[in-house]
Order: structure tokens, then C-alpha cells, then sequence
């Protein structure tokens, strides 16, 4: 199944959330820096809070 990794700070600031990337079969443990364009910030993703596998 196909999963989008949304902003979360710009969902704090009321926005839509921005699409950072998009995943399939996501599995393990780690961590994952994306840069968002809109809020001009580095956003930290924990990849078990977003894996499939729990």
C-alpha cells in the first residue's frame, strides 16, 4: 500500500499539509530528515511512527 509523508509542522500552522515523499512497504526502525519547501524547516520522521508493520 502507498503512503504520503505529510509536513507535520506545517499541519501545526494550519495548513495543508505539504507532501515530503512517498513510501511503499515501509518497514524498520530509523529515522528519516526531510526538508519541506513551504515552512523552510528540516522535519524529522520517525520511520515507526509511519511503518506498516505495527
Amino acid at each position: 500500500m502507498k503512503y504520503e509523508i505529510l509536513c507535520p509542522e506545517c499541519r501545526k500552522a494550519g495548513r495543508k499539509g505539504k507532501i515530503l515523499a512517498k513510501c511503499e512497504d515501509l518497514n524498520g526502525r530509523g529515522d528519516l530528515y526531510l526538508f519541506c519547501k513551504v515552512c523552510k524547516k528540516e522535519v524529522l520522521v520517525k520511520v515507526e511512527d509511519i511503518s506498516i508493520s505495527s
